[in-house]
């Protein structure tokens, strides 16, 4: 549990400052979106900063998967980068918390919302996915940079710089 004393409003409103960046949005009562739309490696790119009001978990945003039909409102099918506080996750040990946290690219499986089917997890095909994928779930390509994560005994926050999520072009023109 976090200390009130240290982790108060105050604090809050420090750790999650707009500033430097164009556009903001809260992300409910605990959490907040910040970007700028920049020049990055291959063209015009999103700069951002996700900051959420309590320990570090995992923090996590996408594009939603505007297919016909797509599950769990746009969820399912859709791609996010995640930041995890360790790495090198199993299905039998989760994450090992040993090793640095990452912040990398996954598209939500089109059928399941457990993270051991998402694509870029690199999960072993097991009994629970009925032979969908028959050989481990592909890795992708890391098409983010510019990556940090900041984690207090009070709030977390991840940040990076992209213009693809994955496999999907981040549209910057706001024309999704």
């Amino acid at each position: 549990p976090t200390d009130p004393e240290v982790c108060n409003q105050e604090a809050w409103d420090a750790f999650s400052a707009t500033d430097g960046f164009e556009f903001s949005t809260a992300l409910g009562p605990r959490g907040k979106l910040m970007w700028n739309v920049v020049e990055g490696e291959g063209g015009p790119a999103i700069e951002s900063k996700m900051a959420y009001n309590g320990l570090f978990g995992y923090t996590s945003w996408g594009l939603r998967n505007n297919a016909l039909g797509a599950g769990k409102n746009g969820m399912q099918g859709a791609w996010v980068a995640m930041a995890l506080p360790g790495d090198d996750y199993t299905l039998t040990g989760g994450l090992n918390l040993s090793l640095p946290g990452s912040i990398l690219p996954y598209q939500i499986d089109e059928v399941h919302s457990r993270f051991r089917y998402w694509k870029g997890s690199g999960q072993p095909d097991s009994a629970a996915n009925q032979g969908r994928h028959g050989e481990p779930i592909p890795t992708v390509p890391d098409t983010l940079y510019n990556k940090s994560i900041h984690a207090t005994g009070c709030f977390s926050s991840m940040s990076f710089t992209a213009s693809v999520l994955g496999e999907e072009a981040i549209t910057i023109d706001g024309s999704d």
